[in-house]
């Protein structure tokens, strides 16, 4: 099982025994959008860090499609536009209810030592997205305040 599955396993696993069953797809869905978003955000960041053409270039870009515009501005339209790209394609390959009912009648079907581990490497997966992005960005502020 990947870890995008085992990531909504692992939210039916803990919603299950709070009666909130229903909420798992769905929890499933924006949870795995927000780990991926982070993980292209974390390479993003790096790029731009240590590759100064890619920096001028979007600079440019940027520049040429939001004119003077501030860099918070940028930065919402960029994660929006990133998350609102990710999470249809979260949805349509991993959260609609025929792919999610067998992902979860699967797992269903496993022990329950089986069903801790996979829950396990979901909510693993979920947090290194979120300790990815921290390092990222202490590298990129040990570079600009040390290295440059």
């Amino acid at each position: 099982m990947n870890v995008i599955k085992a990531l909504y396993c692992n939210q039916y696993y803990e919603l299950k025994p709070k009666g909130k069953a229903h909420t798992a797809q769905k929890m499933g869905t924006i949870l795995s959008t927000i780990a991926l978003v982070l993980f292209l955000m974390s390479a993003f960041f790096l790029l731009i860090t240590f590759f100064p053409d890619f920096e001028k270039s979007l600079s440019k870009l940027f520049r040429n499609a939001f004119g003077r515009r501030s860099g918070r501005v940028i930065g919402k339209f960029a994660g929006l536009l990133s998350f609102l790209v990710a999470f249809p394609v979260v949805k349509l390959c991993f959260g609609r209810d025929a792919i999610y009912k067998h992902t979860i009648r699967e797992f269903n079907a496993k022990s329950a030592l089986d069903q801790k581990q996979i829950s396990t490497k979901g909510f693993r997966f979920f947090v290194s997205a979120v300790i990815t992005i921290i390092v990222s960005v202490l590298v990129i502020a040990v570079k600009l305040n040390f290295i440059d």
